[in-house]
């Protein structure tokens, strides 16, 4: 035996074995959710932001398109045109992340 296994297994012994909390029986897992008194408010508002988000990624992903278009056709597409591209795409995936965690978080 080395001594990381030994050290392993002494510190296994001492830590107490885990146990379910009372009520839970480890394979299903009861949770209440409850939402704070004023969540209708704070939905409304995230998910106004997200539509604005999403208005505004919109926009942008126009403008970066016809950019990179307009430079492609005049052959100088340099690297700024194709990495606003990719920034919205990037921007695209976090706000729709965001709005699949405001969905679960405030229902």
């Amino acid at each position: 035996m080395n001594a990381l296994h030994t050290l392993n297994t002494y510190i296994l012994t001492q830590q107490p074995a885990p146990f379910p909390s009372p009520g839970q029986g480890g394979d299903v897992i009861d949770v209440q959710m409850t939402t704070p008194p004023s969540g209708d408010k704070f939905q409304v508002l995230l998910g106004v932001g997200l539509w604005a988000a999403t208005a505004f990624l919109i926009g942008l992903g126009m403008m970066a398109g016809v950019k990179f278009a307009q430079s492609f056709a005049d052959g100088t597409a340099g690297r700024g045109e194709k990495m606003m591209v990719v920034g919205v795409a990037v921007g695209a995936i976090i706000t729709s992340s965001a709005a699949s965690y405001v969905t679960w978080f405030m229902e």
